[in-house]
């Protein structure tokens, strides 16, 4: 196989959330996306190894401006789930479009504002207001 090799050593690249979810590759498959303050990656995980997870990169995307994150399913290519009561949600850019689905509403709206904060440069958080009451994690 031809792998593209990615450098991710950077001496300020910080990770700033790991979430399991769905991601639209000719199928729904079981995916990590891993965000960090520059790029987003999608990995199958392969095992875990002294309780530590090992990744195989499938997606590397450097997060711009341009990178747009809407609700629902934009590609006509993605054929199954998309109204399966699921929360599925579209990565657009200007060459392509990637399809996810989150295990909730609530999850699918932080991975748009995260992702959408790290694209604009902004505190990965920024613009999120804590509901009152308890609850939320994630």
């Amino acid at each position: 196989e031809n792998h593209k090799q990615v450098r991710l050593a950077r001496v300020r690249r910080r990770l700033l959330r790991s979430v399991d979810l769905q991601f639209w590759n000719k199928a729904r498959k079981p995916r990590t996306l891993l965000l960090f303050d520059d790029v987003l990656l999608v990995c199958k995980t392969l095992k875990q190894k002294n309780g530590h997870p090992y990744f195989r990169i499938r997606l590397h995307l450097t997060l711009r401006p341009e990178v747009k994150v809407v609700d629902g399913v934009v590609d006509d290519a993605v054929t199954a789930g998309a109204d399966d009561g699921a929360a599925p949600f579209s990565v657009v850019t200007p060459t392509a479009k990637f399809t996810f689905w989150a295990n909730s509403i609530a999850e699918r709206q932080a991975l748009r504002v995260w992702i959408t904060n790290i694209a604009n440069e902004r505190s990965v958080d920024a613009g999120i207001v804590a509901a009152g009451g308890g609850g939320g994690g994630g």
